[in-house]
């Protein structure tokens, strides 16, 4: 019976050890923040980030950094955040930065495009993206880039250009052409790239496919 109670005051005593030791770490400046790691981080400027943070100067790598959090994921292009600790000192932010998926011309220089054919806060002369562009911002267009990019990486990567013509889209592959409605499947892009590669194993040259049509992808060796 007494052992019982011994481990019954035991128990208690760590829980409320566990309890209050944030609290007295908090006020250590051994653990105060130091230095703040950005991972992930490609195209938005690291000031931005930092400034979203907001940091305090006395900050204990113990205290509650939601709201920092929060307004990290406020930032134009930042799809999610998360903050991890790594003692004494050390804060370290993992950035999902939202993926571009085309470039298209704004005036006189080119903006990143996302799947929504929304701009990004991104300067592409700081990460020099291989990405199709779009002739003009396009949510249609944009978005079955995006599909195209997951399901055929190799067909995305070889897109020169994309553009809406009266409802389909027509991408450019360096001088040869495929026809996709914007709702395109993933069967059907996947049947593109099948077709595709059976016409070059047997060196032939096409001009166009279409996948327009249900089921069948059509090969024609001139332009339409």
């Amino acid at each position: 019976m007494i052992r019982g109670r011994w481990l019954v005051a035991g128990a208690v005593a760590a829980l409320g050890a566990w309890w209050l030791a944030p609290k007295f770490l908090r006020r250590s400046t051994f653990f105060r923040v130091e230095r703040v790691e950005l991972v992930g981080i490609h195209n938005l400027p690291e000031g931005v980030i930092l400034d979203a943070l907001d940091i305090p100067a006395d900050a204990s790598v113990f205290d509650d950094f939601a709201a920092a959090t929060d307004r990290v994921e406020e930032v134009a292009g930042v799809r999610r955040a998360r903050i991890g600790r790594r003692l004494p000192g050390t804060l370290r932010l993992r950035l999902e930065e939202t993926l571009p998926v085309a470039l298209t011309p704004k005036g006189d220089r080119m903006m990143l495009v996302d799947l929504n054919g929304t701009e990004l806060p991104f300067d592409p002369a700081r990460s020099a993206p291989d990405l199709p562009v779009m002739l003009r911002a396009d949510s249609s267009a944009a978005r079955l880039l995006d599909r195209i990019r997951w399901v055929e990486p190799a067909l995305f990567a070889a897109v020169s250009v994309a553009r809406e013509v009266d409802g389909d889209i027509l991408l450019d592959l360096d001088g040869r052409r495929v026809w996709l409605r914007p709702d395109a499947s993933p069967e059907m892009i996947r049947a593109i790239v099948a077709v595709a590669e059976d016409l070059a194993q047997n060196g032939k040259v096409y001009a166009e496919l279409d996948g327009r049509y249900a089921a069948q992808v059509i090969v024609r060796w001139r332009p339409a």
